[in-house]
């Protein structure tokens, strides 16, 4: 219909968003430094043991302020649900127990590599 005074509008999709990315916390920062520290060397995923021994060698714990009564170390679990959470938000990529900063290549049941 085409009457005076009327204009069509086509519709188009809206702009895409930029997806916000997360600031890194204390202990995601930690994972992506041992990952790109051991992706140097390890070509293949990264065992989950390795990743948390590097990650302790980079940071320090703090006992706190009272020497009689020192806080506990949580770095390894605080770690372990930093490259969780990691995993999920597809951050890192897991294959088994290993870990990686670039998407996994996976062997289909042909042997052939998707």
């Amino acid at each position: 219909i085409t009457e005076p005074g009327y204009r069509f509008v086509e519709l188009s999709d809206p702009p895409p968003r930029e997806e916000k990315v997360k600031p890194l916390g204390k202990a995601q920062k930690a994972v992506v430094v041992a990952l790109e520290d051991l992706q140097c060397f390890i070509e293949d995923p990264v065992e989950v043991d390795l990743v948390l021994d590097r990650m302790l060698e980079l940071t320090t714990h703090d006992p706190g302020p009272d020497p009689e009564k020192p806080r506990r170390d949580q770095r390894r679990s605080n770690f372990k649900k930093a490259i969780e959470g990691m995993v999920l938000e597809g951050v890192v990529y897991q294959s088994g127990t290993g870990f990686s900063l670039q998407p996994i290549a996976v062997n289909d049941d042909e042997g052939s590599v998707a």
